[in-house]
């Protein structure tokens, strides 16, 4: 696997970002450098069932950046402030 320098994968998620006025769904490649993961776990990510993710012909992987902003949003963690906050019943 050919390492990417940090400037080029800035490079790649500011073009992926710069995308937003004409939403596009990204591909495996886009997604992966979108999520800072490699093929290998995106690969395991959809084939778990982990990640949503669509198939049009049944072959290329396709992503919508609301569904991998959802993924990466999950399990938020609890301030320990909102913790008491909840704990007093408030």
């Amino acid at each position: 696997m050919k390492n990417i320098d940090l400037s080029q994968k800035l490079d790649q998620i500011l073009e992926i970002l710069q995308t937003r006025e004409a939403p596009k769904p990204l591909n495996f490649t886009e997604a992966c450098t979108y999520l800072g993961v490699s093929k290998q776990t995106l690969y395991g990510l959809t084939s778990r069932n982990r990640i949503k993710h669509y198939k049009p012909a049944g072959k290329f992987l396709y992503f919508r950046k609301e569904d991998l902003d959802a993924f990466l949003l999950r399990n938020p963690i609890k301030t320990r402030e909102e913790i008491q906050a909840n704990a007093k019943g408030g």
